[in-house]
C-alpha cells in the first residue's frame, strides 16, 4: 500500500473518514467474509460512530478495554463467531483458560474481563484472544507453550504447523485489503464494500 494513501486517510482531519480507513484496512478480511472477527486499537474518542458505520453490514463490535485514550475493540459476525466457539477444540482450548459458559455474551464478557486484567499489569492482551479471532489452535497453543518463539512463519499470527497453510491464508487477507481499500478509494462506504464478500 502506497505510504502517501496510509498518509492522506492517517491524517485526514474528519474523525469518521480515518476510522473508516482504519477499520477497512485493518478488518478487511471480515469486512469481505473471509474471517469470523478481528481487533483493532483504535481512540476510545472514535468509539461514538462505530454504530453507525456498521449499520446494515451485519458485523458488530464489542469494547474489549479503554486505556489512555485508546480501545481495544473486537470486530464480528455474531453467528459465525458463536459457531466457530463451539469447534470442539476451541470450546476445550477455552475451558483451559476459565470460559465456562457456552454462550457468546459470557464468553466475550470474560475476554474483556481478562483484557483488563491484562492491561493492569503491562501485558498486550490474552494469548488465548487468537481462539477468538480463528487462528488455528494449533498455533495458538504452540504460541502460548513456546512463548511467541521458535516459529516457521509469521504474518497475522505465528505459524507453528502446516506453514503453506498459513501462507494461502495470509494471501487471501491481503487480497481481501486491497479489495477493500480499493473499493473505498472509489467512494464506497462500509456497508458497500461489506455487500461484496470474496
Amino acid at each position: 500500500m502506497p505510504e502517501e494513501l496510509l498518509s492522506y486517510y492517517y491524517t485526514n482531519p474528519d474523525t469518521k473518514v480515518k476510522l473508516q480507513f482504519q477499520i477497512i484496512l485493518q478488518c478487511a478480511p471480515l469486512l469481505k467474509g473471509i474471517k469470523v472477527s478481528n481487533i483493532m486499537t483504535m481512540a476510545t474518542s472514535s468509539c461514538g460512530y462505530l454504530t453507525e458505520l456498521l449499520a446494515g453490514t451485519g458485523i458488530t463490535y464489542r469494547i474489549l478495554y479503554c486505556s489512555k485514550g485508546r480501545s481495544l475493540v473486537l470486530f464480528y459476525r455474531k453467528r459465525a463467531l458463536m459457531e466457530h466457539l463451539k469447534k470442539e477444540q476451541v470450546h476445550l482450548f477455552l475451558r483451559e483458560y476459565g470460559y465456562e459458559d457456552d454462550t457468546l455474551d459470557s464468553n466475550l464478557y470474560r475476554l474483556a474481563a481478562r483484557c483488563r486484567e491484562f492491561a493492569k499489569i503491562g501485558l498486550s492482551f490474552p494469548h488465548e484472544i487468537g481462539a477468538f479471532l480463528e487462528y488455528p489452535m494449533e498455533d495458538v497453543k504452540d504460541f502460548i507453550r513456546k512463548q511467541g518463539k521458535d516459529f516457521l512463519c509469521n504474518g497475522y499470527w505465528k505459524v507453528y504447523h502446516n506453514p503453506a497453510n498459513a501462507m494461502a491464508i495470509f494471501n487471501a487477507y491481503d487480497r481481501a485489503k486491497t479489495c477493500a481499500v480499493e473499493e473505498f478509494i472509489k467512494g464506497e462506504s462500509i456497508f458497500e464494500i461489506t455487500r461484496r464478500l470474496l
